[in-house]
């Protein structure tokens, strides 16, 4: 009976947990979905013998600032990542998100 109350409590107390994690990382996902996605058009263009034997990059130099353009989109949610999770948890726990943000 002592049993199945403490095995109660601790998982409810791990689902809290992990309840916790996900609403602090659910609103993160569609920004890294979309740079995953920029990164692998970059990957792409910059690809060498992918549909030419030189990359596209390379046969096409108008589209260099295309790449590098797409490269930093893809990059900034990484780079930013810690101003995202400041900023979902902050908003989670009642705080001013921006202030989150910032602090991160």
């Amino acid at each position: 009976m002592i049993q199945t109350r403490i095995l109660k409590q601790t998982k409810t107390g791990f689902l809290n947990f992990i309840n916790l994690l996900a609403d602090i990382f659910i609103p993160i996902i569609p920004a890294i979905v979309a740079a995953g996605l920029l990164m692998a058009l970059h990957n792409v263009l910059a690809a060498p013998h992918l549909f030419m034997k030189p990359s596209l990059i390379m046969a096409y130099p108008a589209l260099k600032g295309f790449a590098a353009f797409i490269n930093m989109l893809a990059n900034a949610p990484f780079a930013f990542l810690p101003v995202l999770i400041g900023f979902s948890a902050t908003k989670r726990f009642g705080g001013n998100p921006y202030l989150g943000g910032a602090w991160a």
